[in-house]
């Protein structure tokens, strides 16, 4: 085996590595999901902190699909989006020493996933050809208009402080756009859709205000902006010359 060949499997162990990492984030994430299920609270699994969790697992998966992809640009969000989450939940007084540990074991993974793809795009000329984070970026911003979309109807189907249900017009047109969009943008790869999602969820936070899950809708929302430009400009339509 000759020394490229060698290097090349090396940034491909390291790629693993980091798809590993991801793997094991959305395992922690179907935990978080299933264990209010166990206690008997499957009425609430569709509360607010289940679609946290769910959202977390979508990340995650399609983030580690996109490093075993070989993509640097999910190599590097996945790695961020850790470091964000692990900052929301120290910040909430969250953490113990069971955080510090994993937490040392999921940097080590996923910055080898990081250093895995550079190399891998480093040494391998043709690296460009292989699926890139347009397609991830798009799933990412479907997946989270598909949550909203679940998120506003389980508002609709929760009883109220009353004891009444919401079932007004404007709750179920809220859904309909949202999964519409989502279908939009995932079936159709359309900018429009993508652009009219962002500008849509910045309305509803400018009318019921910003949160940290707001915040991570909104990022994914503009990666969908980002993959449909993206996916548009490598497929032009060729124009016939005379």
């Amino acid at each position: 085996m000759s020394t490229k060949e060698e290097a090349i499997n090396k940034a491909e162990n390291f790629i693993h590595y980091g798809f590993a990492g991801g793997l094991l984030l959305v395992g922690m994430g179907m935990i978080g999901v299933i264990a209010p299920m166990l206690r008997g609270a499957g009425s609430k699994f569709y509360g607010h902190t289940s679609i946290a969790n769910l959202l977390d697992v979508a990340i995650g998966f399609l983030l580690a699909k996109g490093v075993l992809n070989k993509s640097r640009v999910c190599a590097v969000f996945l790695f961020l989006y850790y470091l964000v989450d692990q900052a929301y939940i120290f910040s909430m007084g969250r953490a113990g020493l069971s955080n510090v540990v994993w937490g040392v074991i999921f940097l080590w993974l996923l910055i080898s996933g990081i250093i895995g793809t550079f190399r891998y795009h480093k040494l391998v000329p043709d690296a460009t050809k292989l699926p890139n984070a347009t397609k991830i970026f798009i799933e990412l911003s479907s997946v989270a208009a598909l949550l909203a979309g679940v998120f506003t109807l389980n508002a609709v189907l929760t009883p109220q402080a009353t004891g009444q249900y919401d079932f007004s017009f404007y709750n179920f047109l809220d859904v309909a756009l949202f999964w519409g969009l989502a279908g939009g943008i995932y079936f159709k790869k359309s900018r429009i859709c993508a652009v009219l999602l962002f500008a849509y969820h910045l309305w509803n936070r400018f009318i019921f205000g910003v949160d940290f899950l707001g915040i991570v809708f909104g990022v994914l929302y503009l990666l969908g902006i980002v993959g449909t430009f993206r996916y548009h400009l490598k497929h032009k339509p060729v124009t016939e010359t005379s």
